[in-house]
C-alpha cells in the first residue's frame, strides 16, 4: 500500500510539472490538483477505491489540457456553477445508457441540458424532465450521437454511443493515436468540453473511413453524483 502511495504521489508531481511547463496552466490551478491528490493519497483511510478519486482530478487537469490544445475555438462559459444532482441506484442492474437524476423541473432542469462526470467532462444529456427528477441519456446508449473533433489536428469525427462509445467518419488519411482528446463541438453541447480519449484505432473495410475507440476518465457504475449546466447565453448584438 505504501509503495503504491509512493509510486502514485510521484506521477502526480511528475504530471504537474508538466502540465506547468508545457501547457503553461496557471500555477494555482496546477497546485490545487497536486493537493487534492494529496489529501487522497496520504490519508489514512486510503484504500484502492481512493484511486478514483484520483481519476477524477486526472480528468479535470486532463480537461484542462484539451481545452488548451483546442484554444481556436473558446470553451463555452456558464452563466452559474454547475449544479449537483444525485443519482438514483438501479442495483444490481448495470443500466449506463440511461440514468434517473433526483432533480426536475422545479430546480430549473429541462431537457437538452449537458450533463457531466466530472467538471469539465461530458456524459450525456437530459432527454426527459419531470416535475421532480429528470433521466439522462448517457454516451453509453446505443442511440447516442454528436460531432466531436479528435487531437491536436482537430479531425472532426461522430461520437456514436455503446459500450464502449465509438468514433465514426474519422477520414482515412486523418493522423489519430491512442491518448488524443475528444472534444464536443456538437450545438446540443458546450464547446470544447471533453468526452474522453481515444483509447485505440481501426480500420473499416471500405477503407474510406477510420473508426476508433473511446475510453472515458470515469467508471459510470461508480458515479453517485452528476454535474448539470447551461450555456451562457451570448447578445448577438454585443
Amino acid at each position: 500500500m505504501k509503495s503504491l502511495r509512493l509510486v502514485l504521489g510521484f506521477a502526480a508531481v511528475l504530471g504537474a510539472l508538466a502540465l506547468l511547463l508545457v501547457y503553461h496552466l496557471e500555477f494555482g490551478d496546477v497546485f490545487r490538483g497536486v493537493r487534492r491528490m494529496g489529501s487522497v493519497l496520504f490519508s489514512s483511510r486510503f484504500s484502492y477505491e481512493s484511486v478514483e478519486a484520483l481519476q477524477a482530478e486526472n480528468a479535470r487537469l486532463r480537461a484542462a489540457v484539451a481545452l488548451l490544445e483546442g484554444a481556436d475555438s473558446a470553451p463555452t462559459s456558464f452563466e452559474e456553477p454547475l449544479r449537483r444532482a444525485r443519482l438514483y441506484s438501479r442495483y444490481p442492474f448495470n443500466d449506463r445508457e440511461r440514468l434517473m437524476i433526483g432533480l426536475g423541473t422545479r430546480e430549473g432542469v429541462r431537457e437538452g441540458m449537458a450533463v457531466f462526470a466530472y467538471e469539465s467532462v461530458l456524459l450525456g444529456t437530459v432527454v426527459k424532465a419531470g416535475r421532480m427528477r429528470a433521466e439522462v441519456q448517457t454516451v453509453f446508449d446505443p442511440g447516442f450521437k454528436s460531432s466531436v473533433v479528435v487531437g491536436q489536428s482537430r479531425t472532426k469525427a461522430v461520437l456514436v454511443g455503446g459500450t464502449p462509445p465509438r468514433l465514426t467518419l474519422i477520414p482515412q488519411d486523418a493522423s489519430l493515436a491512442p491518448g488524443d482528446s475528444v472534444l464536443s463541438i456538437s450545438p446540443e453541447f458546450p464547446m470544447g468540453m471533453l468526452w474522453g480519449i481515444v483509447e485505440s484505432v481501426d480500420r473499416e473495410q471500405s477503407d474510406t473511413w477510420q473508426t476508433a475507440r473511446l475510453s472515458v476518465p470515469y467508471r459510470a457504475e461508480t458515479l453517485e453524483w452528476i454535474l448539470l449546466g447551461d450555456e451562457i447565453a451570448f447578445d448577438e448584438e454585443s
